[in-house]
């Protein structure tokens, strides 16, 4: 008994002059993206192109399809629209525009294989005096639907709360865009690379088409969710704050 007394000392002693403290701490990471210095106008093009969606449709599955083509070109100018802004705000460049005619470069090779058109890369810079291009060179929705039985409250002739039987309706909707930077005058893709992102949206109502049709967020969604991706997209120009968590211990001392 008497070892087990200054055993339980020491270690109340050493406990209380050793403390470990969570420090977080910044690194400044380089940009994942470096463009040469003397890259300063720039011009952002659609290789996507636009949709075309059918009005008239029953099916549910055919109207999510049409609706999402629909949403396909909303938020191709949405990624568009982010880049743009992201860009113009860094002091780098002296010029940023987008370049609407330049779709045409692309549907010419549409049915061809996927070669990249420098010569007509390197025209549309001369003529509009740019040094570089960034293009969206994919943008897909593919969207999962889930239906099942479910029930919801309604006010009935009496404005009183009843359950009724009703349709539960998920969509999982998946957006890839892919992203490219063109230097036409060294024929090179200076970056490339490809998002996902993800829009899971519920509704109820008496039938599934009801329950989509009362998705009125949806648009805004994709939306919201394009143009962030854009914006994300030009930020890979710009070096990253990485934050680093580590244990830090702090040795007492003798008073």
């Amino acid at each position: 008994m008497r070892f087990i007394i200054p055993i339980a000392v020491v270690l109340l002693l050493l406990s209380a002059c050793k403390t470990t403290h969570a420090v977080t701490v910044y690194n400044l990471e380089p940009a994942p993206v470096t463009l040469a210095k003397d890259i300063k106008r720039i011009g952002i093009v659609n290789e996507v192109g636009i949709s075309d969606a059918k009005d008239q449709v029953s099916s549910l599955e055919a109207l999510v399809k049409a609706t999402d083509q629909k949403l396909a070109n909303e938020g191709t100018e949405a990624a568009i629209e982010g880049l743009l802004a992201e860009l113009q705000a860094d002091k780098r460049f002296d010029t940023v525009m987008i370049i609407k005619s330049a779709n045409s470069i692309w549907d010419s090779k549409r049915n061809e294989q996927q070669e990249i058109p420098w010569p007509e890369l390197e025209r549309l810079c001369l003529e509009n005096e740019l040094d570089a291009v960034f293009s969206l060179a994919s943008y897909q929705t593919d969207t999962r639907i889930t239906e099942r039985k479910s029930s919801m409250e309604e006010l009935d002739l009496m404005r009183m709360a009843v359950m009724v039987p009703a349709r539960e309706l998920t969509l999982e909707t998946l957006i890839e865009n892919g992203w490219r930077i063109y230097d036409p005058f060294e024929k090179k893709v200076l970056d490339e690379i490809k998002v996902n992102e993800e829009i899971v949206l519920q509704a109820k109502a008496e039938s599934a088409v009801s329950a989509l049709r009362s998705m009125t967020n949806r648009a805004d969604s994709l939306v919201s969710v394009s143009r962030g991706s854009g914006s994300s997209y030009g930020m890979r120009l710009k070096p990253v704050n990485k934050a680093i968590e580590r244990q830090v211990y702090i040795k007492g001392s003798d008073r």
